[in-house]
């Protein structure tokens, strides 16, 4: 609000195009949550986890878009500009995951279980502004970017990943994390491909596991699927939890068993949301 008002020229509320960085996020399993727990429980978790989540968002000066059930839509760079939006839309995302922890002490102590989420985040152009009826509108964004955050979001159950992000924020810096290839995809509804990335604490990362995934990557898409399941296995061995090495084993041991055609493009399509 003080910056609106210091320069309120800067503000339109009417409908415009904007680039912008759009983050969501969702609660894994909260279906099956909302079944253990009476409403009024349900409620107060709610208000527990979306309460310090949302703050953060806020901390990283994004703009709080809604409540979608248990899933939070925020976006940055609207109604006022905001200076490395994409880096504070990241650094908003790995804040959340690294405030989850300590919560799901509270959790486990309050409620009999933890949370886990999951968080896409995407950059790019949008129409933003009153978004409605004549009765009821909200301030929002909307466009063909907005649905493929969405989709990142929905992709990190498929990947076992807590965040993905897409190539419009490949080069972000966040000190004390490495960015990491996933895949590249078809996501469904969109016929352009979008390359996915995580974000690792450097921390976690084992000696020269970086090095190791871009070469099984490299054997990978160069059809070398002997090459690269030497590689994948090794990083296996060194990080049994993370997904993705596991499906990639999954996906050379196929195309071992059915060569690939002369013309594929190392393009997964994903047929659901």
């Amino acid at each position: 609000v003080d910056r609106i008002v210091a320069a309120p020229e800067r503000l339109s509320l009417e409908g415009e195009e904007r680039e912008v960085s759009i983050l969501f996020s969702d609660i894994r399993g909260f279906t099956s949550i909302s079944e253990q727990l009476a409403p009024a429980r349900l409620s107060a978790l709610l208000k527990s986890y979306l309460t310090p989540m949302t703050r953060i968002i806020i901390m990283e000066s994004g703009t709080l878009d809604k409540f979608i059930g248990d899933a939070v839509m925020a976006f940055w760079n609207a109604p006022v500009e905001i200076e490395h939006h994409r880096q504070r839309a990241v650094s908003a995302g790995l804040g959340m995951l690294a405030a989850l922890p300590a919560l799901n002490e509270r959790f486990r102590d309050d409620y009999g279980l933890t949370l886990e989420i999951g968080i896409g985040i995407h950059a790019g152009r949008v129409s933003v502004g009153n978004m409605g009826s004549e009765d009821l509108f909200d301030y929002t964004v909307i466009g063909d970017n907005v649905n493929l955050a969405s989709r990142l979001e929905g992709l990190t159950k498929f990947y076992g990943l807590p965040l993905i992000v897409s190539d419009a924020l490949a080069e972000v810096f966040v000190a004390g994390y490495s960015i990491q290839e996933i895949d590249l995809v078809k996501v469904k509804g969109r016929e352009e491909p979008v390359t996915l990335y995580t974000f690792r604490e450097d921390k976690t990362l084992a000696d020269g596991e970086l090095a190791g995934w871009a070469r099984a990557l490299a054997w990978y898409r160069s059809c070398a699927f002997v090459e690269a399941l030497h590689e994948l296995e090794l990083l296996q061995r060194a990080q049994p939890r993370f997904q993705p090495y596991d499906l990639y084993r999954e996906r050379c041991q196929a195309c071992l068993v059915s060569a690939p055609p002369p013309d594929w493009d190392c393009i997964f399509r994903h047929a659901s949301k």
